[in-house]
């Protein structure tokens, strides 16, 4: 799976200063300790092996149109950042984990342009949300957890920033398991940019689809997995108290063969 010439491969832990390290570090710490779910793996022999591949355009309705789930409603918005409703599980058992501050939508109200002309990546129906400042060591941030290792991910990925240009810098962290143990950073570039539109002041949005293989991670960003099994977007550039910042993710494709 070949990665664009334009996606920098950049590993985090040289980028960085030493402070924003350590508040990452802090945070996957901080959602591990609220992950319900601690076991390396999913249940009966075998499972590890199986093959496992699904795609998700967050559209409800049957296949092919939809992804032959229902997607939580909105309103009132998606999975709201409280206790009793900060998850959502699908019926394949990947779990979608909210702590960005703010509710997260499975639809196409965002504001974000999300037509197929800007070339962003975001059409119509996409998950997405308004991040908001978190008590510290906690960073912003959506989480995605998996039945199984993947050695692959996909995703299309926006982002904008109301009044200014958002960084082209989109921070992740990958785990074998869930909850974030022994998970590793990295820095993926977005290379796209586009009118964000009234709602953003007219700034730049960026944009990027993000193709990371186990041998991608390991040839491009010296990050060396068994497999994927929990995956985590750092928001915090969009998430300043007082601006008007939003993300959107679409075409989620998880994969083991």
């Amino acid at each position: 799976m070949p990665i664009p010439d334009s996606q920098e491969a950049t590993p985090m832990r040289r980028t960085m200063p030493r402070t924003r390290l350590l508040v990452i570090a802090l945070s996957l710490a901080a959602l591990a300790a609220v992950c319900a779910c601690n076991d390396d793996g999913p249940s009966g022999p075998g499972a590890q092996d199986e093959p496992f591949v699904v795609t998700y355009t967050f559209t409800s309705g049957p296949k092919p149109d939809g992804d032959g789930i229902t997607w939580p409603p909105s309103p009132p918005g998606l999975i709201d950042d409280t206790p009793s409703n900060t998850s959502y599980s699908t019926d394949e058992s990947v779990v979608f984990l909210n702590d960005i501050g703010n509710p997260v939508y499975f639809n196409d109200t965002t504001l974000l342009p999300d037509d197929a002309s800007v070339g962003n990546g975001i059409v119509d129906d996409c998950l997405w949300g308004n991040p908001r400042p978190i008590n510290f060591p906690i960073v912003e941030t959506f989480r995605v957890d998996l039945p199984t290792q993947v050695d692959s991910i996909a995703f299309d990925f926006a982002w904008a920033l109301g009044g200014a240009t958002v960084t082209d810098s989109l921070e992740l962290a990958l785990s074998p398991s869930l909850g974030g143990g022994e998970a590793q950073g990295l820095i993926v570039r977005l290379p796209d940019t586009w009118d964000a539109g009234a709602p953003y002041q007219n700034s730049l949005g960026r944009s990027g689809h993000v193709e990371l293989s186990l041998e991608i991670l390991a040839n491009q960003y010296d990050v060396h997995l068994t497999g994927i099994r929990s995956i985590f977007v750092f928001l915090s550039p969009v998430s300043d108290e007082g601006t008007n910042g939003a993300f959107a993710i679409d075409n989620l494709t998880l994969a083991k063969f």
